[in-house]
């Protein structure tokens, strides 16, 4: 959200039209939606076994989670550095899985059965992000998905149709 504020402000002073390409948002049925990762964090309180498929920028929040004794598996990129990243916050190697999707509804479900999760943390990433199938994997399983929100920010022009985003950049070029 910061960063999109300071582009925003920045393009307004340059000139520059922004324009916003968002992924579409996800409307899963069942999920536990929240605001942000404060909230998510809050809410896996209630669980003594937690998968975090967030990503790793927002690690931090959770690390109380872990360091109250509570087991906690995270999903992150295979870089050297994230897994680092995950090491350095206290997360032990057997809690990490670092791989790169798009994932399936069935490698999410056994991700997350093999993990014992007794709910998961996701971002609304929209459907290229994989939500609808971490969602349905966690449906299955008969436990709460998580999603947390896109902040909320006030774009000039949003687009979310990337034949709509080249049309207009073509437009205004031509």
């Amino acid at each position: 959200a910061n960063a999109s504020i300071n582009a925003i402000k920045a393009s307004k002073e340059a000139g520059i039209r922004y324009i916003r390409y968002e992924r579409k948002g996800t409307s899963c049925n069942g999920a536990v939606w929240v605001k942000d990762f404060n909230e998510a964090a809050n809410e896996c309180q209630k669980y003594d076994n937690i998968f975090l498929a967030i990503g790793s920028k927002n690690l931090e929040r959770f690390k109380p989670l872990w360091e109250s004794g509570k087991r906690v598996t995270v999903r992150v990129l295979p870089s050297s550095h994230i897994v680092k990243k995950c090491e350095d916050l206290g997360l032990i190697p057997d809690r990490i899985i670092a791989m790169m999707g798009p994932f399936s509804i069935g490698l999410n479900y056994q991700l997350f059965k093999q993990a014992t999760a007794q709910a998961i943390v996701t971002k609304d990433s929209g459907i290229p992000g994989g939500v609808p199938e971490k969602v349905k994997a966690a449906e299955m399983l008969g436990i709460p998905a998580i999603v947390v929100k896109r902040p909320s920010v006030n774009y000039p022009f949003v687009i979310s149709n990337i034949d709509t985003l080249i049309d207009e950049v073509t437009i205004k070029w031509i």
